[in-house]
């Protein structure tokens, strides 16, 4: 079971014939309406959506090549795999500064005061 405070919606679109006919936003974890309240406040959107989640995924496949599509470099182990994802997704939180923002997201949220290097993020102990 996930965290209290996670919320978790998603949004289900219906096609017919290659077209969405429907669009429906459903409430996975927390109350739809807590998800909507947040969402309101953010200046880039109003709506649960997809477009996000498709960003990070984009960035995760071009920075990890076991990610890449027709690649060499797949992964033989699922453990490898999850070990690879994991340094990926850390890389980017805080070793990345983000260009708008000047910072990483790991400074943003305020975990960390400085960018990391690679060295402090193989060393990391959890």
């Amino acid at each position: 079971m996930p965290h209290e405070e996670v919320l978790y919606g998603i949004v289900h679109k219906t096609r017919k014939n290659g077209r969405i006919t429907d669009v429906e936003i459903r409430a996975v974890y927390g109350a739809l309406e807590e998800m909507q309240a947040i969402i309101e406040q953010s200046p880039v959107s109003n709506t649960i959506n997809t477009s996000f989640v498709e960003r990070k995924n984009l960035d995760i496949r071009q920075k990890n090549r076991r990610m890449t599509r027709k690649t060499q470099s797949f992964s033989k182990s699922p453990e490898m795999h999850d070990a690879q994802m994991e340094y990926t997704i850390a890389f980017g939180n805080f070793c990345q500064r983000h260009r708008a923002h000047g910072m990483s997201p790991a400074m943003a949220i305020g975990i960390t005061d400085h960018i990391w290097s690679i060295e402090e993020l193989m060393s990391f102990e959890a």
